[in-house]
C-alpha cells in the first residue's frame, strides 16, 4: 500500500513540475507514468487541444522535463468519425485515455488506425491499437460521391 501511495504522490508532483516547465502551457489531461527499472524517470503524455505532447521527466534534486514530440491527434481526419461509430472503434475508445488516429486511403475504403499513445510508438504501432476499415463514401455528405480515378489514356 505504501508503494501505491508513493507512486500516486510522485505522479501528482510530476504533473505539477511538467506543467510548470512545459512551453505549451496547460494540459487538458496528463499522464506521468513510471518507466520499468528506472525509478527516477517518468514517461509523460499531455493532451493540449488537438495535440499531444510527449516527453520524459527526470526526477532528482532538480527535476527536469525534457520535451519529446508534439503529435497531432488527427481526430478530424476523413473516416475517423465513421470508425469511432463501429463496434471495434467504440470498444477501443471506451478505455483509451490518449487516442490517436492515423488514416490511409485503401481503394474505395479508408483504413483508420486507432491507438492509445500511452502504449504505442509515434507511428501508432503497438499492442494498444485497433484498425478499422470504413467505406470512403461514408465520410462524404449524403448524395456526394467521390470521383473514380481513371487513368488518362487519351495521349
Amino acid at each position: 500500500m505504501l508503494y501505491a501511495v508513493a507512486m500516486a504522490g510522485i505522479g501528482r508532483i510530476g504533473r505539477t513540475i511538467v506543467a510548470r516547465q512545459s512551453p505549451t502551457g496547460e494540459a487538458t489531461r496528463a499522464m506521468v507514468g513510471p518507466v520499468a527499472l528506472t525509478p527516477f524517470r517518468r514517461d509523460v503524455v499531455r493532451e493540449t487541444g488537438d495535440q499531444y505532447e510527449t516527453g520524459t521527466l527526470r526526477l532528482g534534486l532538480s527535476p527536469t522535463f525534457v520535451r519529446g514530440a508534439v503529435i497531432e491527434k488527427e481526430s478530424a481526419a476523413p473516416g475517423v468519425a465513421a470508425a469511432m461509430r463501429t463496434h471495434e472503434g467504440a470498444a477501443f475508445l471506451s478505455w483509451a485515455r490518449f487516442p490517436r488516429f492515423i488514416t490511409e486511403s485503401v481503394g474505395d475504403s479508408i483504413r483508420v488506425r486507432i491507438s492509445d499513445l500511452r502504449y504505442t510508438d509515434r507511428s501508432g504501432r503497438g499492442w494498444a491499437t485497433v484498425v478499422v476499415m470504413v467505406p470512403a463514401e461514408s465520410v462524404m455528405p449524403s448524395g456526394i460521391r467521390l470521383p473514380a480515378l481513371v487513368p488518362d489514356t487519351s495521349r
